[in-house]
């Protein structure tokens, strides 16, 4: 996936969590 850090990132939280857990 990618850094966690882009999940604080607003619109890029869903396409991280995407690539994190899919």
């Amino acid at each position: 996936g990618l850094p966690v850090w882009l999940h604080n990132i607003p619109g890029l939280q869903m396409r991280t969590n995407n690539a994190a857990f899919e």
